[in-house]
């Protein structure tokens, strides 16, 4: 018993130095045996067990927490009252955190192993050996820093996967440059004399279109690593600009990227919920073929089995491979509240053996969000046609284009009270006065409010469309919640040629961004 204790003094000496900001012990993570029982344990003193993120479906009308003083769960027994003090048998827990304190003349260096017991049928439904393992690692990224000396509404976070890798969280651009592009410079005095333009991250090196808050993933050229250079800009070399720049820490530590990469990190896609079951958004990368990227993930923890699961098939449908999340741990998902996660895909199988992603409940067998992956190798788009790029987190459907004339179509979003998205929108082009209006009845009548196309063009009539995204910014002073519809109206003739009745309310919508341009003036 005494050498056992003097493990334990050990072990929260080790491990505190590395929670001091918390000020607890790490003793481990429950093994889910038995009614989704999950949790993260550890000690607070020698008297308190806190449990985080515990999970357990309460369906057992026996059941409480006991500790041993062995490694296996056997009595005799220490039995331990709820967070409440309460002796009864325990309720349903969906990720919370709960302290758990030992009765007076005990301590938790008596004690080996925590355990969720049905005292009625003998049944252990999880429990924890005190230091069995040591606390999980987990990967992370390294902020690089956040763009600087900004124009055309350039901002961002950029961050390094590892020495080859860069992720830009919530990337904003407004595309108003012929001649945009992100570039590594080796001197931050003389960007222009020391750059290297750096392909976006969709591989191609066309001027950079639209971004509004997304995730983008850049991978250097091969061979090259992120300490040969000192910065990365969005550059235009046309006319010799700076748009914004992150200038690298001097002494960079980072993770090695793969030995070989028989494909490169690429974005699967944002995660679709389109019932908003259990608040899950975020967008998913493949890092290689081994590693999975959720970049600002979502999940309201309220499921009693939800899981990260990957399909062989364009839908989400078993049978489904599991996958632990970023600890390790293969019980219930816990919280997630905007946190960038890597997950590892089994060792005998890699990212081209699947098409889908889903957060998903095996037990009741639904999908609370998913990406389907896009088809590899697709044929780049004309720069002519290529669309902005949007994160939906956040967005309201307001519908879809009544298609009455020059085959206008498309999906209406509102990103906040004051920007449209138009997602697949066709339109023929063949009218000379064709002009977005917004409509204050939902008959489409005038007066309206006309706008200007994605370019900010307002005089000319728009041009054709072919299955674009565009975004959309309504004009000063007005909010999205003053009109009740959205045409595609010709002004000479009075036609509408498609509109949409906005069907949802839209108050609660995010406040508009303000981002500004060179000249000083307000785009949005």
């Amino acid at each position: 018993m005494l050498l056992w204790f003097f493990a334990l003094a050990v072990l929260l000496i080790s491990v505190q130095a590395t929670d001091d900001d918390e000020g607890l012990t790490w003793l481990g993570t429950f093994e889910t045996l038995a009614h989704g029982v999950n949790g993260e344990v550890y000690a607070e003193d020698d008297h308190t067990l806190v449990i985080k993120s515990f999970v357990y479906d309460g369906e057992s009308e026996d059941a409480f927490f006991v500790l041993t003083k062995t490694d296996s769960v056997e009595e005799p027994f220490e039995y331990l009252t709820d967070e409440l003090g309460s002796k009864e048998p325990l309720g349903t827990y969906m990720n919370e955190d709960i302290r758990l304190r030992l009765r007076p003349g005990t301590s938790i260096g008596d004690y080996k192993t925590l355990s969720v017991y049905c005292n009625k049928y003998k049944v252990d439904f999880g429990h924890v050996v005190f230091g069995k393992f040591a606390k999980p690692l987990v990967r992370r990224m390294k902020s690089l820093g956040k763009f600087v000396n900004a124009m055309h509404g350039v901002s961002g976070q950029v961050m390094a996967i590892d020495e080859s890798t860069i992720l830009i969280k919530n990337f904003n651009f407004d595309g108003a440059s012929e001649d945009g592009q992100f570039v590594l410079y080796k001197n931050p005095q003389m960007i222009n004399a020391s750059m290297e333009v750096m392909a976006d991250e969709e591989g191609s090196t066309n001027p950079l279109v639209l971004y509004r808050d997304m995730d983008v993933i850049l991978s250097l050229k091969a061979g090259a690593k992120l300490s040969m250079y000192k910065g990365l800009s969005v550059y235009c070399n046309k006319y010799h600009i700076n748009f914004g720049n992150v200038d690298f820490p001097a002494k960079m530590r980072l993770p090695r990227g793969p030995r070989r990469r028989s494909i490169k990190p690429r974005s699967l896609g944002q995660l679709l919920n389109n019932q908003g079951t259990h608040n899950v958004s975020g967008t998913l990368f493949h890092v290689d073929e081994k590693t999975l990227l959720i970049t600002r993930f979502f999940y309201d923890g309220m499921s009693p089995d939800g899981q990260f699961v990957l399909s062989r098939k364009d839908v989400v449908q078993e049978p489904v491979e599991m996958l632990a999340d970023e600890r390790g741990n293969t019980g219930p998902l816990r919280k997630y509240n905007g946190q960038d996660i890597f997950l590892t895909i089994p060792s005998d199988l890699d990212i081209n053996d699947f098409k889908a992603f889903s957060v998903y409940c095996a037990k009741y067998k639904l999908d609370f969000g998913h990406a389907i992956f896009p088809v590899a190798n697709q044929s780049e788009k004309p720069f002519s046609l290529l669309s902005a790029k949007v994160n939906m987190a956040g967005a309201k459907k307001l519908g879809s284009f009544s298609t009455i004339a020059h085959g206008v179509q498309g999906e209406v979003y509102a990103l906040d009270e004051a920007t449209l998205f138009i997602k697949n929108f066709t339109y023929d082009g063949t009218s000379p006065d064709g002009k977005f209006v917004l409509s204050k009845t939902e008959t489409i009548a005038e007066p309206f409010d006309v706008l200007a196309d994605e370019w900010g063009m307002k005089n000319d009539g728009l041009l054709e469309y072919n299955g674009k995204n565009i975004v959309v910014k309504l004009n000063k002073d007005t909010k999205i919640s003053d009109f009740k519809a959205l045409s595609v109206w010709c002004n000479d003739y009075k036609l509408d040629f498609g509109h949409v009745i906005f069907g949802q309310d839209m108050s609660g919508l995010a406040q508009a961004k303000v981002a500004v341009l060179s000249s000083g003036e307000s785009m949005w």
